[in-house]
Formats: structure tokens, C-alpha cells, sequence
């Protein structure tokens, strides 16, 4: 038999409360506000499309010539067209045209069927 009922209530509350917190588990501190908020919220298929591309951008680097990778890295670094004529020793346009269709036979030597975006085309 129950003498006192509010004693009763307050101490099952106690064990149910702190049963909850065994599963729970510990809080896990952080070192800042910042590091919670300055998570990426991309979504999944964001990120999956990046990974994709850049995949492929790497696959079809692989399958490129000698002559036409330069041309690339030379652009990444940030040349104009003019300076990578001028170290080709060719004109800006001769050299768009001619990493153009470096590009194009590496796209057929890959064969995986990428399209001018660099995604896979049905």
C-alpha cells in the first residue's frame, strides 16, 4: 500500500527520468556555436551530381593529349586564350579551336557517351 502518494509520483518520476537519460546517452559538447551552424546543408543529390562530375572530368583528362591537358592547366591557372596561343605559338582562336577538338576526341575515345555538359546523355 501507498502511504504518500506524491512522494510515490516524484521518485517513479526520478527512475523513468533517468532510465531515459542511460539510453539517451551523455550530451556532447562542442566547441562553439559556430561549428553547429557552419554545417553544409546541401542535399544529397547536390553533392552526388558534384562527385559525378568530377569523376567524369577526371576520367576524361585521362583520355586527353599531351598538347590539349597543358591548354587545360594553362586555363585553370588563369591564361587568356592569347597566352596559351602565344606559348602554342598559334592565334587565341586557333587555340580554342584546337583544345576544342582535343576535347571532342577525348569525348569519343572515353566513349561513355558524355554530352556537351559533361553529363551522361540517355
Amino acid at each position: 500500500m501507498i502511504r504518500d502518494l506524491d512522494s510515490y509520483l516524484f521518485w517513479a518520476f526520478v527512475r523513468k527520468h533517468n532510465r531515459g537519460m542511460v539510453r539517451e546517452g551523455r550530451i556532447q559538447y562542442v566547441e562553439s556555436l559556430e561549428s553547429i551552424t557552419d554545417v553544409k546543408t546541401d542535399s544529397q543529390g547536390e553533392w552526388v551530381a558534384a562527385l559525378e562530375q568530377e569523376i567524369h572530368l577526371k576520367q576524361l583528362v585521362c583520355y586527353l593529349d599531351e598538347r590539349t591537358r597543358n591548354m587545360l592547366m594553362y586555363r585553370i591557372w588563369g591564361d587568356s586564350w592569347a597566352d596559351i596561343g602565344k606559348r602554342f605559338g598559334i592565334s587565341a582562336h586557333n587555340a580554342e579551336v584546337q583544345f576544342a577538338n582535343g576535347i571532342r576526341r577525348s569525348r569519343s575515345r572515353l566513349g561513355n557517351g558524355l554530352g556537351r555538359t559533361g553529363q551522361e546523355q540517355p
